[in-house]
């Protein structure tokens, strides 16, 4: 946080000649933190398919209690994004990473097309990373 804090005041300082802010700093800053807080995480904490359970393995076998508090509330904020999903959609996230059946085998099982099985899941997958990304912006403006 410190560290795009610094970007924000070193953009500002190097562009005050181009930028007219001077009636509304507060919001320009507010607006240019926000947006350095999310480009940060959309290049930090670029999800492939495989790394949210891999997050989840990882905050399971964290050591501190504050380590684990976080493992729960991200465990829970998956479960509750999943919950939320279309029943479809929810059904396929559970076969796939919870019973561990592969695309094929829910396809077959569902009577529905392995491409079909593979969107539903990338589908799944953004919702999940979009609200894990809103949570670390949350974190990130509570620790700032």
């Amino acid at each position: 946080a410190k560290d795009l804090a610094q970007d924000i005041f070193i953009n500002l300082w190097l562009n005050r000649k181009k930028l007219d802010i001077s009636r509304n700093i507060q919001n320009y800053i507010f607006v240019a933190s926000r947006n350095a807080a999310i480009n940060y995480l959309k290049k930090e904490l670029a999800f492939s398919h495989g790394t949210i359970e891999a997050i989840q393995a990882d905050v399971r076998t964290s050591d501190t209690a504050e380590d684990n508090l976080f493992a729960k509330e991200i465990s829970l904020l998956i479960e509750m994004v999943v919950s939320e999903m279309p029943k479809q959609r929810q059904l396929i996230y559970r076969l796939s990473k919870e019973q561990g059946l592969s695309n094929e085998e829910i396809a077959s099982k569902l009577g529905i097309s392995k491409r079909s099985v593979e969107n539903q899941i990338s589908m799944a997958l953004k919702e999940i990373k979009r609200a894990i990304s809103f949570y670390l912006i949350f974190l990130l403006c509570m620790l700032s």
